[in-house]
């Protein structure tokens, strides 16, 4: 019934006592039940060493059945297969179920009546075995098991019990899992790691990840690696296709059926079968699988509250859903991510060429395969078992069609979650997949506002539900196979049709869309971005065909002109300009003003490398501008009054060496990032208390700073990066800071002293710091710390940054002066001259 094993049961038994009678009535009737059964014919064996064939067998079992009749402890072969059994019981996860025939469990476990006299015959034959076989009797004697002798029931009605029950058993303890596993011990080995611990402990262990990246299939062999712990368990697979199906209370019966082991009458509403749950299943110790739990009410109804079961249960969860997973009830939680290069290719190798390598003629396509997945175990079997069975001949052509359109098996299991998404989620989770992907969160956040897409928490949503990630630098990422499933449903939606498509990803396509006369007022976000070759051919009554256009974006650079008078002509293109919502120009010319240009609803406005650019005065009038980068523009002296602009958000300044008046900045109330990177002449920043919305600071390689007076006023600050600012001693006390986060100081060479409470902080970097001789008190500060970065602060002290939520690992290097804090995994390095070890906690 599962893989693994050579046979569902093994039979032992005392073939004088019972081989005619309830051993061939069970034997019979579990082969008519098709459970592949072994049975011990032991008036067969020659010799007296234990057979191979039969250690093997009993190993192979994945349920072993002792019949303990009067005659069983005058076998020895009986009682030493009896300890093979017990030692399996116990390394491979085998299940002993016995049958007390004509004996009682007592006589058997305290080797009385004719055990007893059985044992005074072997004592003086097999002295050196009476002991370990009278542990085995007494241990299996302790299982649950039948008694034949009780309730005066029939042998037929004892044979029908039994067979039931290992049918049950087989249905539920062993889980079938595929044999192509790769890449899965460290999974299991850490998750084994934080699930181990106090049996009496009832713990929930919640697997999450996006869909076809194996969680199941890790939840299965967790599984099967506990059921032997647990005299009942249960495994509820597809929650949430089956709950619609079936409804929450087929799942319900499921469950309470499976754990009682037999089977239970209908459920006729949820509230019923929470109470039998609550009621029948405590105090039992239960092993629980619940696959593709995505609803806090399937939560509820099938597990409730731990305490539902018994001291010593455990329960596994998968869910593509991280909030599922994210709660106090969860003990342990744990992402499943995509397989690495080396693992994507060793499985799909197994599948589709049986190895786990490509031959020399297949190392190329192979790759190809692999890059197109993006390490997605479900779409790597899935391609690989799909190729064998086509002709090699066109094996190029389904990989050019899956560089584009996941396969059904895959689109399916990918669809379900897209498919739980709201309407403006589905919204959002479509421009990523066709246009944003790479794209810095921010921006597009700007974008997605004006269209009442509630984008904050649609971004939250796909995050969790693992269909996007959002990396360290907020860019937005989302996985190959999620953006073809993403741009095949634009697609469908249309019937294939691409006038009526609402977005269009492609250059190309995007041109020749723009130029045809039909369709394109459904067009509603284009190809990323215009070039200025598109734009320059574009006439007017071909905009105003695009009139659900939304977002689109300019990028001018001097080489990409298509011709000499580009910048004049684009004057005249006063419709596409009022459309253009991010322009991004670099070497803008001096004679071009910005006032020259329509551009009311700008929203993004990127000048960068403009060396004879000094005047950026009229950028005041852009009045839905939300983010202004100004990168090296060398002439620029004054930043204009941005005041007035109330979308305001973000403010970048880089390499603009004779900026000297930032003072408009007081004014940006609605500030929320600001960003100084090597501003050489500023020596120190205007009053930024009127920011109360900012959530981010940045000053880097600004060497003229000298102080900063005060961050008072700022008490929404997340992120403070204050980098390579050579002349800077102090800071103002931080203690002000309540939310502060992040807080990077590295290369601050002279800064002495770091100073307040920092209660929220997690990140801390003060590398090359070499004057800080004092930081923020650690024991109110590191309360939440989950990485501290320390390198060359050769006057700092260990004992001045250490609290007792540090651990040292066993690896200190004496000679580097190098210290491996496990708890938080950071190393501290190059510390002062008094670093010791003895002093330390």
């Amino acid at each position: 019934m599962s893989s693994g094993y050579d046979y569902d049961v093994f039979l032992s038994f005392r073939g004088p006592d019972t081989r005619s009678g309830i051993t061939n009535s069970l034997y019979t009737r579990l082969l008519g039940a098709r459970i592949h059964t072994f049975k011990d014919d032991e008036e067969l064996r020659v010799g007296e060493e234990f057979a191979p064939e039969l250690l093997k067998a009993i190993r192979q079992s994945k349920i072993a059945i002792p019949i303990f009749s009067k005659g069983y402890a005058s076998s020895k072969w009986c009682l030493n297969e009896l300890v093979q059994m017990v030692e399996c019981s116990e390394t491979r996860r085998q299940r002993i179920m016995p049958i007390f025939y004509d004996v009682t469990p007592a006589e058997v476990r305290h080797q009385i009546g004719s055990y007893e006299e059985a044992f005074l015959l072997h004592k003086e034959k097999f002295g050196a075995n009476i002991s370990k076989w009278k542990a085995a009797l007494n241990h299996v004697a302790n299982l649950n098991g039948w008694d034949n002798l009780k309730n005066n029931r029939g042998e037929g009605e004892l044979v029908d019990e039994i067979v039931q029950t290992v049918i049950a058993e087989l249905k539920t303890a062993y889980l079938l899992v595929t044999d192509y596993l790769v890449g899965v011990e460290n999974h299991v080995m850490e998750i084994n790691t934080m699930m181990c611990g106090d049996t009496e402990d009832i713990r929930i262990l919640g697997i999450h990840g996006m869909g076809g990246v194996g969680k199941t299939t890790l939840a299965k062999i967790i599984y099967n690696q506990m059921s032997h712990h647990f005299e009942a368990s249960c495994f509820l697979s597809n929650i949430s296709g089956t709950s619609e199906v079936k409804g929450i209370e087929g799942l319900q019966n499921q469950l309470i059926s499976d754990i009682l082991k037999r089977k239970w009458s209908s459920i006729s509403n949820v509230e019923e079968g929470i109470k039998i749950i609550k009621e029948r299943l405590c105090g039992k110790k239960v092993l629980l699988l619940l696959d593709d739990l995505d609803q806090m009410t399937h939560w509820d109804a099938l597990i409730g509250k731990p305490v539902w079961f018994g001291l010593g249960s455990k329960i596994i969860i998968t869910s593509r859903n991280r909030d599922i997973v994210d709660v106090p009830e969860v003990f342990y939680s744990y992402e499943l991510m995509s397989m690495n290069f080396n693992q994507s290719l060793q499985l799909f190798c197994k599948h589709a060429f049986g190895g786990d390598y490509p031959s020399d003629d297949y190392v190329a396509f192979s790759t190809e395969v692999v890059k197109s997945t993006g390490g997605l175990p479900l779409a790597l079997e899935a391609i690989g078992k799909l190729l064998p069975r086509r002709s090699k001949d066109i094996w190029d052509v389904i990989l050019k069609k899956l560089k584009q359109v996941p396969l059904n098996e895959v689109k399916r299991k990918l669809k379900i979650s897209y498919d739980a998404l709201d309407d403006w989620q589905k919204h959002i989770f479509l421009d990523i997949a066709c246009l944003f992907t790479g794209f810095d969160q921010r921006i597009v956040l700007h974008s997605w506002k004006d269209s009442n897409l509630f984008p904050e928490e649609g971004l939250e949503v796909l995050r969790k539900m693992s269909l996007i990630k959002i990396d360290e630098d907020n860019k937005l990422w989302m996985h190959n196979q999620l953006r073809c499933l993403g741009r095949d449903i634009v697609r469908q939606e249309c019937d294939k049709e691409r006038e009526k498509q609402t977005r269009l990803w492609n250059h190309e396509e995007g041109l020749d869309m723009v130029m045809e006369t039909k369709g394109t007022k459904k067009i509603e976000a284009l190809c990323r971005k215009f070039d200025p070759e598109l734009l320059y051919y574009f006439a007017n009554e071909e905009v105003e065909r695009l009139s659900n256009l939304r977002c689109p974006e300019l990028r001018v650079y001097q080489d990409n002109w298509p011709l000499n008078d580009f910048p004049a002509n684009l004057q005249n293109k006063a419709l596409m300009l009022s459309k253009l919502s991010w322009l991004s120009w670099h070497h803008y010319p001096l004679e071009v003003k910005i006032t020259n240009f329509s551009m009311k609803n700008i929203v993004i406005l990127y000048l960068g490398h403009c060396p004879s650019l000094i005047d950026v005065q009229s950028i005041e009038g852009l009045a839905s501008l939300r983010i202004l980068k100004l990168i090296e523009v060398p002439l620029l002296e004054r930043l204009p009054d941005l005041s007035n602009l109330k979308k305001f958000s973000e403010l970048h300044l880089g390499h603009c060496h004779n900026l000297i008046d930032l003072q408009s900045i007081e004014g940006l109330g609605n500030l929320t990032t600001l960003k100084l990177i090597e501003i050489p002449l500023l020596k120190g920043l205007p009053d930024l208390s009127n920011l109360k919305k900012l959530t981010q600071l940045h000053l880097r390689y600004c060497h003229g700073l000298t102080e900063i007076k005060s961050f008072e006023g700022l008490e929404n600050l997340v992120m403070l990066k204050l980098g390579e600012l050579p002349l800077l001693q102090r800071l103002p006390n931080l203690s002000n800071l309540k939310k502060l986060a992040q807080l990077d100081l590295r290369q601050c060479h002279n800064l002495v002293k770091i100073q307040g409470r920092l209660e929220s902080l997690e990140d801390l970097c003060i590398q090359g710091c070499r004057s800080l001789d004092e930081v923020v008190d650690p024991a109110s500060s590191f309360k939440k710390l989950k990485s501290l970065r320390i390198h060359d602060c050769k006057k700092l002290h260990l004992d001045k940054i250490w609290v007792s939520k540090f651990e040292i690992s066993d690896r200190v290097y004496g000679n580097s002066k190098c210290l491996l804090l496990s708890k938080i995994g950071i190393c501290v390095c190059l510390l002062g001259k008094q670093f010791f070890l003895p002093s330390l906690p």
